[in-house]
Parts: structure tokens; C-alpha cells; sequence
């Protein structure tokens, strides 16, 4: 009898696992497709195209001229698809749809009561190897006539160059960055982050200010160079959830080629 309930709780429980994992299949980084003679694939414009970091309390949309965030306050699983609402109006949401499973592509749609639906299908990043890059055309990339306030070479400009103008900062997506060596015009370093979102402080001076965001929780970093290794003695960590706008401040040392954000919380815990 005991063996017979031991095996049905370990049933309910893999079951319980595994509908988990599958429920929460629409979390991660999404990269847009487009199809293109009845495939999908990546268009590679040669700058960052859109994507989608997708957190349980946010929905992060990175798009090629600005960015945008949904905060989700509760998401409605169904057997077909997905919705997340920013609040409890549910009047604005995502609604998440597998279109090729296999491939890991799905149809994302974004909807605000009274407006059309805005629908674009992006594919896993875990899933990248499965979709085909093709060099994009005129009609699919921005060019200097599409826009006359933005200039093409304006995707190209760093994001961030020290004030000693020897070092600059380029953000690759928004997950990546690459370090550039200003007289040689070289990137020095190509590093990308797992599961969370980069942004550059306007703070001028020689040491790079890097805030690393993870969905509603975020910490600001200033790496400085120190035997030609980019390290950072401090981090300030903010929680929205304790109210305190100044974060705190906590001791590590760590280096930008080395950082990984689950790793530095768990030390400075």
C-alpha cells in the first residue's frame, strides 16, 4: 500500500514538473522572424533588429529606433495559448501562441482595448540554430530616406565613450555589449549576459557605468580599468518591492568578463 501511494505522489509530482516547465515555455529572449517564401527567418539589417525579453513580471520589447515595457501583473495560461496582463483591467496585454513548436517560433500579439492588434512572431533564442539568417533589402532595413531625422550611421555610434576618449561601449541587443578600443577602432571584448537586460548611465568619466536589469529588480555597476582588466569594487542594488529609490550598496570584487548577475546577488546576499 505504502509503495502503491509512494508511486502515485511521484506521478502527480513529474506530472506537476512537467506541466510547469511547459507553461512557462514563454519565458526567455525571443528574436523576430519574418517569412519569407513561406519560411520563417532572422533579416539581418547589419544593426540589431527586435526582440523580446520575456520575465514572470515584465515583458521587455527592444525594438531598432526605441524600447518598451510591459509590466505583468498576471498571466491566464490556456491549452492554446498565453496571456499576460499588465493589470487587472486586462486591457492591455500579450497574448503568447506557438506557431511552429518544433522550431521554437511563436506568434506574439500585443493588444490595447480599442486599438488593432499588433502581431509579429519571434523564435527562441535557445531555438536560433533552427532559423536561417538571410541578408536583408531596402524594403526590409532602415535607410536614411525611410527617416530624415535618423541617419543610418547613428545604429553604429557607441553608446557610451569614456571621457578619456580611449574606450567606448556599444550595446549589441539588449543583452550584449562589445568593448571598443577608440584608436585602433577594435573591439576588445564581445561579451553577452544571460537572462537580463544592459543599459549605459549617462555618467561621464572613465569608468563604464553598466546597470544590469533583471525584470522589476535591477543593480548599477562601475567597472574602471584596473591591469588592463575592467573591475568593479561595489555594486548598488535596487528592489522596487522595499521602496528604497537609493538602493544599497554592497562590497565584491568582479570582473565585466567574468560578471553574471545570479552570481553576484547570491554573494552579496
Amino acid at each position: 500500500m505504502k509503495q502503491l501511494l509512494l508511486t502515485a505522489l511521484l506521478s502527480v509530482l513529474l506530472f506537476s514538473c512537467a506541466n510547469d516547465k511547459e507553461t512557462n515555455e514563454y519565458l526567455g529572449k525571443w528574436t523576430e522572424v519574418k517569412k519569407v517564401n513561406n519560411e520563417f527567418v532572422i533579416i539581418d539589417c547589419g544593426y540589431p533588429g527586435e526582440s523580446l525579453m520575456v520575465y514572470k513580471d515584465s515583458v521587455f520589447s527592444k525594438g531598432v529606433m526605441e524600447d518598451f515595457t510591459l509590466p505583468v501583473d498576471h498571466v491566464a495560461p490556456s491549452p492554446d495559448e498565453v496571456q499576460l496582463y499588465s493589470d487587472t483591467t486586462e486591457k492591455t496585454f500579450y497574448t503568447f501562441t506557438w506557431q511552429d513548436k518544433q522550431k521554437g517560433i511563436a506568434k506574439w500579439s500585443y493588444i490595447q482595448e480599442g486599438l488593432p492588434a499588433m502581431v509579429r512572431y519571434y523564435v527562441a533564442d535557445r531555438n536560433l540554430k533552427n532559423v536561417k539568417t538571410v541578408k536583408g533589402t531596402s524594403a526590409d532595413c532602415i535607410t536614411a530616406e525611410d527617416n530624415e531625422e535618423v541617419e543610418v550611421e547613428d545604429i553604429y555610434k557607441p553608446d557610451f565613450t569614456t571621457k578619456d576618449g580611449t574606450t567606448a561601449i556599444k550595446l549589441i541587443r539588449e543583452n550584449c555589449l562589445e568593448l571598443i578600443d577608440v584608436k585602433s577602432d577594435t573591439a576588445v571584448m564581445d561579451k553577452c549576459f544571460d537572462d537580463i537586460m544592459l543599459q549605459v548611465r549617462p555618467v561621464a568619466g572613465n569608468a563604464l557605468p553598466l546597470t544590469f536589469i533583471s525584470g522589476k529588480h535591477y543593480m548599477d555597476v562601475d567597472f574602471i580599468l584596473v591591469n588592463n582588466e575592467w573591475t568593479a569594487n561595489e555594486v548598488t542594488i535596487f528592489d522596487p518591492a522595499t521602496g528604497d529609490k537609493k538602493g544599497v550598496t554592497k562590497p565584491i570584487t568582479i570582473a565585466l568578463k567574468d560578471f553574471n548577475y545570479s552570481d553576484v546577488l547570491e554573494k552579496t546576499e
